[in-house]
């Protein structure tokens, strides 16, 4: 009873410790894998790292990224493994013994020792443990016990001695502990080595028929060792007595059976059993842990473990490895149900978190989460708020206060109205808390005398925003963070606590797009955005990003980042895509570290929640990570980089990576390489076992790139192309915790082909000799000959370059004669007679630009001798010679025009005038950068031009460019001075035209007083007429005389002469007053007019003003006016003056065109109008001669006129236009044939 009431204290201890504790991290490599056997028995790690572990194949070789199978003679197990000092593997097999050695290569191949065991002592079975003792190397089998001495360094013969112990019935297995080999036999007992003797140990007969395969020192006792059997239990043995030594762990290594076990870094025992899996417990027997295949093994069985130079926990089972980071600040805790947690709190001793399908709590009997009872559905859970002594928790239909393991509800949906996300109190009050819902924010109360009950106050008005985060930042201020739509902040007062100011923040003040939430922690305001975190400026009342958190990464959604402090003020932040923490320095600066939390730098956090022990607990996906710490290691264990694999082009492997002797891995020369073999590949790796798989590397090859890689997980680099050289390829690796390792080194030489070997440049050099000689003996006679041309040479140079004296003398001479004339066609005519002296010119030519028609015009081109007409070639013509030119103003060299034109032009074609030349130089003409046009060249004779003749020409080009700037200078001014002189003549003309339209109303108005009486008395006359034509009836009746008739006949003439002068009358009085109201009429005056009307009485003032002129003149007048034209609203005075003006034009060039025939022309003029819809539309045309094309372009153009002097003013088309067209949003433009007619054509809005 007494035992087990101590088993039971020791169970609930332990598990009060591993509720605490949680699991080490782990990683598995299952044998598909590995690509090994279901069985691993042994494992061992040698110097450099590399991991060894003995299986149903063989012997697996790992280095942190790949396996390889070391199969021994016999193909059998790989049953036992140990290192010695020097690191060499020594393996025990089925049958076999031996160990580890490198080749040639650097291939790992198992050296056999059988051949020198004596022949009868060769038959053993499973060799089931080996110890590298200084004594020797012990082999242990079933059969003997084998003691191997290595041979002694320098010893030429290289045997190797061997002691042979052999056992009564059969030995169990051997343990080497404080420098002492202990053995189990069976029938006897457990022994020990003294004096090459096995001694029975006092006591040790009670484990002659038990099977002992746990021998291990209790650390801390000194003189301590305890001993596991498989049938009795654990033992403590302090040298002189074996005690039962009871544990917590007894049950399950009864039921299990002990098989393995090793001394962890922290003094406690693992302990691997046959079907119950991994067990550690401590020195004073308590249970830590228990690692089955329910919480993350490969199986159930595990007969082998080994503690690695970092510290992890190798564990070999069926079915595959683990490496379980047992001396780590990390472990984890699995949760049975949904993700999460997006809470953590302490409450009461526990710990509590929430889930999507519910609330846990960490049980301290088992060190497992279990769910929290009493919440209707296992409903998703959200945030906790603690008031006073009572836990809360908000959950998707309503808020449970939370009761040891159990929770109850205190606030349903129903009453609330909608889920409750997040809680938050306020200084103000010690009832009032905001509630942040899907839908907006609501006030509750909390009643301290029922504080199991939470009541519904209200909704916040104008808060409608998903609330997912509620915090105070000081007194009366709450911010709330939403799901997509910025800040909301409340504000509260004591005299106004039910109804806060409402304050929204957006875009619009310098936040991003989405949701934000905020956070105070350590007195830190702060603002997480999805562009990272914010600070707020309240006197600008703007957000910008924080520099202090600037170097932490953000994942997808920064806008959930964590920031949280603990009790000493560090900060512990997750932005979405690694972990960091801020530490506080004593200065009160804060220091970054990331590489401490780098081990789940890919994990996804959703909290981080520190204690007051310093512990910090970590939310992510299906799992609780802890962190410790000040509770494990802290330094981190060195480790190398290691080059795996060397391999040449073709995968021609020359380097399998184990160490070779001596230092031939750095000597370039050890490793030589011929050129074909230029391309290599390097496979690494890095015997850090921490999370291999997230190992960084970057590497060198020293002779070839110009520094370090950058970091990254590729383990293969590949080269091509090597030159000749010494090279040395370098390679570093990193861990997960961004610990870099010593570099690995191979060094090699890419020997030259053997056309760059020193016997091929000793040939080179002969042939080179042997050359040489022969060349200068051809070179002397070379010279011989000549010497004597020489002569010759130096006689035809000397005329060539008199020749070309004479012609730059001659140059000079065109040039002074052409700049001193001013006249264009007296320069082109003296370039061309002097141009045949210089060279072969039977076509010569100059094209000017004509800027206004966009072409190049020749006036006087000249071939052999005769002056070709004039011409033009349009600058939009590409397949000319001279566009060419002028345009990309380079010249233009063809000797042979049919070969040589597609370096300028695309096709050939005819000249404009004269023949195809065949050779033909173009240079352009340029003065001050100004482009004048062209000059030309131009010989029927193929190769007719050389260098020497376009540097002649370019000369040439140059004096005329000046002489023709010159000239065309000159011309500018005398048409200058022309339009000054004709200008003045129009001005002169407008201001008499002035003066005439002045004299024209005083004329008007002294002709109408007398025209009134005319017409007046004319009437007068009329109506007496009338009167004595009836008196005259009246009295003289029937007795009519031939006297009276002769009256009534004078009456007559009198009333149709008095008629007459009342038609005629009328009419002058309508040219008055239309001279009246021309001379006096108001422009900008818009009024509906009869534009037909208007048109009529024009056509009459334009006929009588030409026959006032001009007695001879006559007209005939056709009118299609359309009725539909109707009124327009214009200024009748100013369209009137246009009309006039044109119709008076074509009066006067009918009749101009008519006294030009001698009088055989018949004078017309026609006015017609339609009207188009949106516009009217006024044609006025006359047969007179036309406008010729040449002057068309000016014909609205101020002081223009084809009029001869003092017959027009040249402005009153431009006047027209502008009334027309400025004036009246109309169109005036014109129609016209030369010799035959000019029509007039207005456009007048409707």
């Amino acid at each position: 009873m007494a035992k087990n009431r101590f088993l039971f204290l020791m169970l609930l201890c332990a598990f009060v410790h591993a509720a605490e504790t949680g699991m080490p991290f782990m990683t598995l490599y299952p044998s598909k894998e590995i690509d090994g056997h279901t069985q691993f028995w042994s494992i061992e790690q040698d110097n450099r790292g590399l991991i060894y572990i003995g299986d149903g194949y063989g012997i697996q070789e790992f280095d942190g990224a790949n396996w390889r199978l070391i199969i021994n003679a016999n193909y059998s197990f790989g049953r036992s493994l140990c290192k010695d000092a020097d690191g060499r593997i020594y393996a025990g097999s089925s049958g076999m013994l031996g160990f580890l050695e490198a080749d040639e290569r650097g291939e790992m191949q198992y050296r056999s020792l059988m051949e020198f065991i004596p022949l009868e002592d060769r038959r053993f079975n499973y060799v089931w443990s080996v110890h590298a003792t200084p004594e020797g190397i012990y082999f242990q089998a079933n059969e003997r016990l084998f003691r191997f001495h290595p041979p002694q360094p320098g010893a030429i013969d290289g045997e190797w001695h061997v002691d042979v112990w052999r056992p009564q019935n059969d030995f169990g297995y051997a343990f080497w502990i404080d420098q002492t080999l202990y053995v189990q036999q069976y029938g006897i007992g457990l022994m020990k080595m003294v004096e090459d003797s096995l001694v029975v140990l006092p006591g040790g007969g009670q484990f002659a028929d038990d099977r002992i395969h746990v021998m291990l020192p209790f650390s801390g006792r000194r003189g301590h060792y305890l001993i596991g059997t498989f049938s009795r239990g654990l033992f403590d043995w302090d040298g002189t007595v074996f005690r039962p030594w009871p544990t917590a762990a007894d049950r399950l290594l009864a039921s299990g059976t002990l098989y393995a076990g090793v001394v962890m870094p922290d003094s406690c025992f693992a302990l691997g059993t046959m079907a119950n899996g991994l067990i550690i417990i401590d020195r004073e027997g308590r249970l830590l842990q228990h690692f089955t295949q329910s919480n993350g093994l490969i199986s159930n069985t595990v007969p082998c473990l080994f503690l690695d130079q970092q510290r992890n926990l190798w564990v070999g089972m069926d079915g595959g490895v683990a490496v379980l980071e047992y001396d780590s600040p990390f472990s984890e805790y699995s949760i049975p149900g949904g993700t999460g947690p997006s809470d953590f709190r302490r409450y009461q001793g526990m710990l509590y978190i929430t889930c999507n399908d519910g609330v846990y709590y960490l049980d301290d009997q088992d060190g497992l989460f279990k769910m929290v009872t009493g919440i209707v559905g296992n409903s998703q859970s959200f945030f906790f708020h603690q008031i006073n002594n009572d836990l809360f928790v908000t959950v998707n239909h309503g808020i449970y206060q939370i009761q040891g393991k159990a929770a109850r509800p205190v606030a349903p949906t129903v009453e609330i109205s909608r889920p409750v996300l997040c809680m938050c109190d306020m200084s103000l009050t010690a009832d009032l808390i905001v509630a942040g819902t899907p839908a907006g924010a609501e006030l509750l109360r909390y009643d301290p005398s029922h504080p199991q009950r939470l009541q519904r106050i209200g909704d916040i008005p104008g808060v409608h925003e998903y609330i997912r985060l509620a915090a105070e930042a000081e007194p009366g201020v709450v911010w709330l963070g939403t799901m997509d739509a910025g800040l909301v902040r409340l504000a509260f007062s004591a005299d106004s606590l039910m109804t806060p100011r409402v304050d929204k923040f957006g875009v619009e003040h310098g936040l991003p797009a989405g949701g934000a939430t905020f956070a105070k922690p350590a007195g830190r305001p702060l603002f997480c955005t999805q562009k990272g975190v914010y600070r707020f400026n309240p006197e600008q009342n703007r957000f910008s990003p924080d520099p202090f958190f600037m170097e932490i990464g953000l994942g997808r959604n920064p806008s959930e980042g964590i920031v949280v402090a603990d009790a000493h003020d560090n900060l512990w932040i997750n932005l979405g895509k690694e972990s960091g923490v801020y530490k506080k320095l004593s200065d009160g600066r804060y220091q970054l570290e990331k590489a401490p939390l780098a081990r789940f730098a890919d994990e996804v956090i959703n909290m981080i929640y520190p204690e007051t022990d310093g512990v910090i607990w970590y939310g992510a996906p299906n799992r609780v990570i802890r962190y410790a710490p000040g509770q494990r290691r802290s330094e981190l264990t060195a480790f190398p980089a290691l080059i795996r694999r060397v391999a040449l082009a073709g995968d021609s492997v020359v380097y399998y990576g184990a160490a070779l002797s001596g230092h031939r891995l750095q000597d370039p020369a050890a490793q030589r390489f011929p050129f074909h073999g230029n391309a290599l590949r390097f496979d690494f790796s890095a015997s850090s076992y921490l999370n291999p798989r997230a190992n960084a590397f970057r590497t060198q090859l020293e002779g070839f790139d110009a520094g370090w890689s950058s970091w990254g997980r590729e383990t293969r680099r590949d080269y091509t192309n090597l030159p000749p050289g010494k090279y040395r390829f370098h390679v570093q690796a990193r861990n997960i915790f961004q610990q870099e390792s010593k570099e690995d080194l191979y060094a090699f030489t890419i020997t030259p082909p053997w056309y760059r070997t020193w016997w091929a440049w000793l040939f080179y050099l002969l042939c080179a000799g042997g050359l040489i000689f022969t060349l200068v003996r051809a070179r002397t006679r070379q010279l011989v000959e000549r010497s004597r041309t020489l002569e010759k040479i130096v006689q035809e140079r000397t005329a060539e370059i008199q020749e070309q004296k004479n012609n730059i003398e001659q140059l000079s001479l065109i040039g002074r004669e052409i700049t001193a004339t001013l006249s264009i066609g007296n320069i082109i005519h003296t370039i061309y007679e002097n141009v045949n002296h210089l060279m072969d010119a039977s076509v010569f030519g100059i094209g000017l630009y004509n800027e206004e028609n966009q072409t190049l015009d020749f006036p006087s081109t000249t071939e052999k001798n005769e002056l070709l007409p004039p011409y033009s070639l349009s600058l939009s013509d590409e397949n000319r010679l001279a566009v060419w030119c002028f345009k990309h103003q380079k010249e233009v060299l063809i000797n042979d025009y049919a070969e040589d034109f597609s370096a300028y032009i695309q096709q050939l074609q005819a000249p404009v005038a004269g023949e195809n030349p065949q050779s033909i130089l173009y240079l352009p003409l340029t003065y001050k950068e100004k482009r004048i046009g062209v000059i030309t060249a131009q010989s029927f004779n193929k190769n007719a031009y050389t260098d020497y003749h376009l540097n002649m020409l370019r000369n040439l080009a140059t004096y005329s460019a000046i002489a023709l700037e010159n000239a065309d200078a000159y011309r500018q001014v005398n048409e200058l001075l022309a339009d000054l002189k004709n200008t003045q003549e129009k001005l002169v003309t407008q201001s008499k035209l002035a003066a005439l339209g002045a004299l024209t109303a005083g004329i008007a108005h002294e002709i109408k007083n007398p025209l009134n009486f005319v017409n007046n008395f004319a009437e007068l006359i009329t109506d007496l007429v009338i009167e004595l034509r009836q008196v005259l009836t009246a009295q003289i009746g029937r007795a009519a005389t031939e006297k009276n008739s002769e009256a009534m006949e004078i009456l007559d003439t009198l009333q149709q002469n008095a008629a007459k002068i009342i038609e005629h009358g009328k009419r002058a009085d309508s040219i008055v007053k239309s001279m009246l109201q021309h001379s006096r009429g108001k422009s900008d005056e818009r009024q509906p007019t009869d534009i037909n009307a208007m048109l009529a009485e024009d056509i009459n003032l334009a006929y009588h003003g030409m026959r006032a002129q001009d007695s001879t003149f006559n007209i005939k007048f056709e009118t299609d006016l359309d009725p539909a034209v109707g009124k327009l609203n214009i200024v009748p005075q100013d369209v009137s003056r246009v009309f006039l003006n044109i119709i008076t034009n074509g009066c006067y060039e009918a009749h101009r065109k008519k006294q030009e025939q001698n009088g055989e022309f018949a004078p017309k003029l026609s006015v017609k109008t339609r009207n188009l819809g949106n516009l009217v539309e006024v044609r006025i045309r006359d047969n007179g001669n036309g406008i010729p094309l040449a002057i068309r372009e000016k014909l609205f153009t101020p002081f223009f006129t084809t009029k001869p002097p003092g017959k027009g003013t040249g402005l009153g088309l431009s006047i027209s236009y502008d009334v027309i067209v400025h004036q009246h949003g109309g169109q005036l433009y014109f129609e016209s044939e030369e010799g035959q007619f000019a029509e007039f054509i207005i456009h007048l809005p409707q």
